[in-house]
């Protein structure tokens, strides 16, 4: 009998000394981010990886939540890719399904591709090129919404990455008002579909030269500085 009382106060003593952070359940949270180079996290000289979603990733972790991190994002992703990977991949449905929190975003490409043309005096169209990439995004809100309406979903506003190419002035003078008219039309799809929209052009406008020395791509500050303005929403949502 005094061995059966020995051993429960030994238990007993053991228990007390753990740390307190072990009873405490930790918050955990599924996190998956879709979209092209930006979210891929391609930056401007090439040397790293690690993109805006990297970040939103660390913030979660800095707030001492566990973060299940998956990165679907591809280099070079057009509105119609974002949009194929998310009906037909089924690492990208079966992480859908499963998110708390959802990032996107799709459509900068599909601009691009039209200013490409232009460059090769082909004819472009990059007003049907944005109205197409918005129609894309209103369908991946759906389909996200059908497998999982409690996630919270992000999609990001464009910045103007032209700052750093080699376009004419005048060029650059054109896409401007198509640029904020794109903003516009997705911040009305996003909000429509339930979805929060993350304006970045002013936070790069700001600080262009050095967020974007070389091409479209940011510089790590740069990327950190889209990732701030996500978790500006996102942390209204934490667990």
């Amino acid at each position: 009998m005094k061995r059966i009382i020995l051993l429960f106060q030994v238990l007993i003593l053991l228990i007390l000394c753990q740390p307190l952070a072990t009873f405490a359940a930790k918050e955990e949270v599924n996190y998956l981010a879709l979209g092209d180079s930006l979210a891929y996290g391609l930056t401007a000289d090439r040397s790293i990886v690690y993109g805006y979603p990297h970040y939103i990733r660390d913030f979660f972790i800095e707030e001492g939540i566990d973060v299940h991190y998956l990165n679907q994002a591809k280099s070079g992703a057009t509105s119609d890719d974002v949009l194929s990977d998310l009906q037909t991949n089924p690492i990208t449905i079966d992480a859908v399904k499963h998110a708390d929190y959802i990032t996107i975003d799709a459509g900068a490409n599909d601009l691009l591709n039209e200013l490409k043309k232009l460059q090769n005096n082909l004819p472009f169209d990059p007003l049907g090129a944005s109205i197409a990439a918005i129609s894309n995004m209103d369908r991946m809100l759906k389909v996200i919404d059908e497998w999982n309406p409690d996630a919270n979903v992000y999609v990001m506003g464009y910045y103007n990455a032209l700052h750093p190419l080699n376009f004419s002035n005048e060029t650059k003078a054109r896409f401007l008002p198509i640029l904020h008219k794109f903003n516009d039309s997705l911040r009305m799809t996003t909000e429509t579909n339930g979805a929060f929209f993350i304006p970045t052009y002013q936070s790069i406008e700001d600080n262009h030269k050095r967020f974007l020395p070389i091409d479209v791509h940011l510089t790590t500050d740069g990327y950190e500085a889209v990732a701030k303005e996500f978790w500006k929403a996102m942390k209204n949502t934490l667990p």
